[in-house]
């Protein structure tokens, strides 16, 4: 249910790959969704008495024909995206009393589900949603967001991504992972646009190198827990400052400083 129709919504991004999805309609609102589920890796079935050249060059499945109830067969997703407000209308009740995900594009019906504007770079993804009030906004905001957030960000997310797996199978302590994820991720993010990969590649070596012996080797020896990276001192929120050497924590605690 959309937020104009009083319901809250919850945000989340689908694994889609293999589902069967079915979108009805063939104009330009209808290509758009199509093209976004086929590059997901979804089975994209589009019914509509015509279609444009964009669907045709998708390579997804095509009927020719106007939309009948026994479409849903098998469907985890629809979208609604005919010039016919009944249409879409009737898609979205029969979708919802089948319990099947369904986006309507004009609104006709609340729906289930709310496409977000969105932007990738590399890894990372950004979507704005405003509950279906005004896609407008939503557009408006990811194109001023995604003209800030510089192409260095796609090298940035998958170093991280391998910074976080060798911090995992290390067993280390997890307000420890988060100190040292957050410092790489900082030095990462302050790097100039255009700076070669291999700087990421450094920072997480650097970052690895900064944790205790027994760590770096993938020990799991816990004595080795009270011991602080190299270079990291963690607040009682996980923040992370330069502390210059490694300490370990004898005998009561410290408290963190303010």
């Amino acid at each position: 249910m959309s937020a104009s129709a009083g319901g809250r919504l919850y945000p989340v991004f689908l694994r889609i790959e293999g589902w069967r999805i079915l979108v009805v309609g063939g104009g330009k609102v209808a290509r758009r969704k199509a093209a976004a589920a086929v590059a997901a890796g979804a089975l994209v079935t589009v019914v509509a008495p015509r279609v444009s050249k964009g669907i045709e060059g998708l390579g997804c499945r095509i009927v020719r024909r106007r939309f009948r109830p026994s479409d849903l067969r098998g469907a985890k997703m629809v979208f609604a995206a005919t010039d016919d407000r009944k249409v879409n209308r009737r898609v979205g009740e029969l979708a919802s009393k089948r319990g099947i995900l369904c986006n309507v594009a004009d609104g006709s019906h609340p729906g289930d589900l709310i496409v977000p504007a969105s932007f990738g770079r590399g890894g990372l993804r950004v979507a704005f949603s405003t509950g279906g009030n005004c896609p407008v906004l939503a557009r408006m905001a990811r194109r001023r967001l995604e003209a800030a957030v510089g192409r260095w960000y796609a090298a940035a997310a998958p170093a991280l991504a391998v910074l976080r797996r060798r911090l995992a199978s290390a067993g280390l302590p997890e307000r420890m992972r988060v100190a040292v994820l957050r410092r790489a991720a900082a030095e990462m993010l302050d790097l100039p646009e255009g700076a070669a990969p291999r700087r990421a590649a450094g920072i997480v070596r650097r970052a690895l190198e900064s944790l205790p012996g027994t760590f770096r080797r993938g020990g799991q020896d816990r004595k080795a827990a009270g011991f602080i990276p190299a270079g990291f001192r963690t607040g009682s929120r996980g923040a992370i400052a330069h502390a210059g050497t490694c300490k370990r924590q004898t005998g009561e605690r410290r408290k963190p400083r303010r």
